[in-house]
């Protein structure tokens, strides 16, 4: 979290330990100038500022210094930050870390076979490698999957157009990129609406994924976050964990 000074006043377990600074070592500094390559101050103090005028950036790459004198990079979206009286009263940066997730060209480096050794991707590695090389050689835009003038329908045709998506997957690359009206629902949807919801056993799996359709279609077009939102609760209820960033009940960010 960034205070409307560009301070920082919240900093979590899970950048403390990927920058190596403990939260005492950065909370009251400035997030931009301690922590951020020196090249990056510019882009960096321009996407706070936005935020801070609720202009949102989403997916900006930024470069961080770290304890151990190297850099790391994180994909960061910045939102902004409000307090109960709705008055805005800083920035959120939810951050992905971008060695987490292997590029097109690692994964097309390696074979299908050590895909399947070592990712244990099972059958599903010849597609995997396939789908990173069609990546490689602009077979696949990624940009065009972006492209807010494509309906979801079209979308979708698309994804499932690809081997290895079918419904479920193609719903669930969907949320992903944005797109909230998809569902992609699972056996954890028949579980949640059987448990929660009280749906006899009997209600065959395909019925239930109506019902979930119809239960979230009155939030479109953000059915699938209506759908996680409960999903979330219920896990919650479960295991007797509340969230440390953000607030169900308030829908504020913590």
């Amino acid at each position: 979290g960034i205070d409307l000074d560009g301070n920082i006043n919240e900093w979590n377990e899970e950048i403390a330990e990927f920058t190596g600074y403990s939260k005492a070592e950065a909370v009251g500094k400035p997030l931009v100038k301690s922590f951020v390559v020196k090249k990056l101050h510019s882009s960096a103090k321009e996407v706070l500022n936005n935020a801070l005028q609720e202009l949102e950036t989403t997916a900006l790459e930024l470069i961080f210094d770290t304890k151990s004198n190297s850099t790391k990079s994180l994909l960061v979206n910045a939102e902004t930050r409000r307090d109960t009286q709705n008055n805005i009263v800083g920035v959120v940066l939810v951050t992905q870390d971008l060695a987490a997730f292997p590029t097109p060209q690692q994964v097309a480096s390696k074979s299908p076979e050590w895909l399947q050794k070592h990712c244990r991707l099972g059958y599903r590695a010849p597609w995997v490698h396939e789908l990173a090389q069609k990546f490689l050689s602009g077979e696949i835009d990624a940009l065009q999957l972006e492209d807010g003038d494509l309906t979801r329908e079209e979308i979708f045709k698309r994804v499932t157009s690809l081997k290895g998506f079918a419904k479920f997957a193609a719903n669930n690359v969907l949320q992903l990129l944005g797109r909230h009206d998809a569902h992609p629902y699972d056996t954890e949807t028949t579980r949640l609406f059987r448990e929660q919801f009280k749906v006899p056993k009997s209600v065959p799996v395909t019925a239930i994924h109506e019902q979930a359709k119809r239960r979230y279609e009155k939030y479109a077009p953000n059915q699938f976050l209506a759908y996680w939102f409960d999903l979330w609760q219920n896990y919650e209820s479960r295991n007797g964990k509340s969230s440390t960033r953000w607030d169900v009940k308030t829908c504020q960010a913590l």
